[in-house]
C-alpha cells in the first residue's frame, strides 16, 4: 500500500476490488449522507469492460448514479463542458473516475468546475482567463492503467478548442482517494502495459533530471523508477501470456523474460496477475507522486508535439525519445549520481553474476548499463523508436517547424542540464 508524506490523496490496494469494497469505500469518504440517495457522477470511456461495468452496477445498488463516458484520448474542454451539463453538477455529491489517464483527468475537471464554474477552456493556456480558486468535488480515483498517475497527481492534461494540449495544474485537483485494484489493469492488452509503463517510467527519470527536484524528490523518484524497472517486464510477461494463450514463447516476444531480474523473479513467479498487475499500478502511483512535486521535462514536451499533430499515444510518445533524453541529461554531475544509484538498486551484483549475457554487461558504467537495459525493454517491447516505428513521414525541415513549439513548453525548461535546440533537433534527425 502506498502512503506518502508528500501526497494527500488517501490510497487503498487491492489485488481484486469488488462492488461491495467500492461502495464500502464510498460511504466511508462520508458524501452526501443527509440525502437519501447520495448522488454520484460516475466518469469512464466507451471501451466495454465487464469489471467496470460489474463496479457501476454495485454502485447503482445503493447511490444514484449518472455515468459519463463522453471521454476521449487527451480529454477535450468541450467534451468536459457536456458532461458537467449532463450531470446536473449542483446535485452530485461525488465523482468518481474510473479508466485510464483520460477519464482521471475528466473526473479532475468536472470535480473542479463543480466549485469553481466557468469552462475549462477558460483555465487552459499561458495566460487564462480564470485560476482554480477552491477545491472541487470530492473526488475518488480508480486506474484501470499503469502508467499515468493521474490518480496521484495534482495535474491534468486536455486539449484546447485549438487543438493544442495543456497541463493544468492546482493543489485542488488533486483526488481524496484512490484505489488500486491490480483485477483491473490486469485487463490492459500488452501494447498498452508497455506504453503506460513506459510512461510511468518517464514520470520518474523527468523526476530525477529536473531542476525543481529536491534531496526529498529525489529518494521518492529514485524509488519509483525502482519499483517500476523491476515491476513492468513481469505485467508485460502476465498480458503476453493473457493474450496468446500461454503461449509467450514465439520468437519475436521470448526476448522480455531476459529482463526479469533474479533478485525478484522468483518472488514473483508465485504471484498470481492480480498480484502482478498492482505492482505495476502502485510502481506508477509512486512515480505520479514524484512528478507531481517536480513538474515533467523534456520527454513530455517533445511527446505533447506527437500527440497534437499525430495523434500518437500518450505512453508512447514519451518511449519514443526516453532513452535519448536519458543520455543527454546524464551529462550533468549530480543527474549521472542519482541514476548510478538508481541502477545499484535495478542491476544487483547478482543480477550481474547470474546473467552474463545481458546487453547492458557491455559496459563497466553502471549508468550506461542502466539505460542499455532500458533500451532492451524498450526493443522487447516493440515500443517506437524511429518516425517510421510511428506510421510519421516527416523530413528535416519538417521537424523543426513540427517541434518548434515544444520549446515555448514550461515543461522543456525543467530539464537539467538544459538542452539546446540544436541538441534536441540532433536528435530527432537521428530517428529518420
Amino acid at each position: 500500500m502506498i502512503n506518502s508524506l508528500l501526497s494527500s490523496t488517501k490510497f487503498l490496494s487491492f489485488e481484486k476490488m469488488t462492488s461491495e469494497d467500492l461502495v464500502s469505500i464510498v460511504y466511508c469518504l462520508g458524501c452526501g449522507f443527509d440525502k437519501a440517495k447520495p448522488r454520484v457522477a460516475l466518469i469512464k470511456d466507451k471501451r466495454p469492460s465487464d469489471a467496470v461495468w460489474e463496479l457501476e452496477e454495485g454502485l447503482s445498488a445503493h447511490y444514484d448514479v449518472v455515468t459519463l463516458d463522453r471521454v476521449q484520448q487527451d480529454p477535450r474542454a468541450a467534451d468536459i463542458t457536456a458532461m458537467v451539463s449532463e450531470c446536473d453538477i449542483e446535485n452530485v455529491n461525488l465523482v468518481i473516475g474510473i479508466g485510464g489517464g483520460s477519464v482521471m483527468d475528466s473526473a479532475k475537471a468536472l470535480a473542479m468546475l463543480a466549485e469553481n464554474g466557468g469552462y475549462l477552456e477558460d483555465y487552459l493556456g499561458p495566460n487564462p482567463r480564470r485560476t482554480i480558486q477552491r477545491k472541487g468535488l470530492p473526488l475518488l480515483l480508480v486506474p484501470t492503467t499503469a502508467g499515468t498517475g493521474s490518480e496521484a497527481t495534482k495535474v491534468g492534461v486536455y486539449t484546447a478548442p485549438s487543438g493544442r494540449k495543456f497541463t493544468l495544474g492546482s493543489p485542488f485537483l488533486q483526488a481524496d482517494a484512490a484505489v488500486l485494484s491490480g483485477a483491473l489493469a490486469a485487463t490492459m492488452p500488452p501494447s498498452l502495459t508497455a506504453s503506460t509503463g513506459f510512461d510511468a517510467l518517464s514520470h520518474a527519470l523527468e523526476s530525477i533530471w529536473n531542476k525543481n527536484a529536491t534531496q526529498l524528490t529525489l529518494d521518492a523518484a529514485i524509488r519509483a523508477a525502482t519499483m517500476v524497472l523491476r515491476a513492468l517486464p513481469h505485467a508485460y510477461q502476465a498480458s503476453l501470456t493473457k493474450a496468446q494463450g500461454f503461449q509467450v514463447c514465439d520468437a519475436d516476444n521470448s526476448t522480455i523474460s531476459n529482463y526479469f531480474l533474479e533478485d525478484n523473479k522468483n518472488h514473483n513467479e508465485n504471484q498470481s496477475v492480480n498480484a502482478v498487475f498492482l505492482n505495476m499500478l502502485e510502481a506508477a502511483s509512486s512515480a505520479g507522486i514524484a512528478f507531481s512535486i517536480t513538474g515533467t521535462a523534456l520527454v513530455h514536451a517533445l511527446s505533447f508535439v506527437l500527440s497534437e499533430d499525430w495523434h500518437i499515444p500518450h505512453g508512447a510518445a514519451c518511449a519514443f525519445t526516453l532513452d535519448d533524453a536519458y543520455r543527454l541529461q546524464a551529462r550533468d554531475r549530480r543527474v549521472k549520481a542519482s541514476l548510478e544509484i538508481l541502477a545499484n538498486h535495478v542491476l544487483s551484483p547478482r543480477n550481474q553474476e547470474t546473467d552474463k549475457d545481458r546487453q547492458y554487461l557491455q559496459s563497466d558504467d553502471p549508468v550506461e548499463q542502466l539505460i542499455a537495459h532500458i533500451v532492451g525493454l524498450k526493443t522487447a517491447m516493440k515500443l517506437p523508436s524511429t518516425f517510421g516505428d510511428l506510421g510519421i513521414e516527416i523530413d528535416r525541415e519538417q521537424i523543426k517547424k513540427r517541434f518548434e513549439r515544444a520549446f515555448d513548453d514550461p515543461k522543456m525548461a525543467n530539464s537539467m542540464p538544459q538542452v539546446t535546440q540544436d541538441e534536441i533537433y540532433a536528435l530527432l534527425e537521428a530517428k529518420l
